[in-house]
């Protein structure tokens, strides 16, 4: 799922909009992991 098209909220943090795109995901620990991961994919 991708919130407002393909586009973001603007006035949301980077976090906070990845939470939306995990709106529908009801594993808590996967949506952590996933997290986790994608920042990583940054941050290096």
């Amino acid at each position: 799922m991708v919130p407002e098209g393909r586009g973001i909220f603007a006035r949301m943090s980077i976090l906070e909009n990845m939470q939306m795109g995990a709106y529908l995901r009801n594993d808590a620990n996967g949506i952590q992991k996933d997290t986790e991961r994608m920042f990583g994919s940054f941050l290096v």
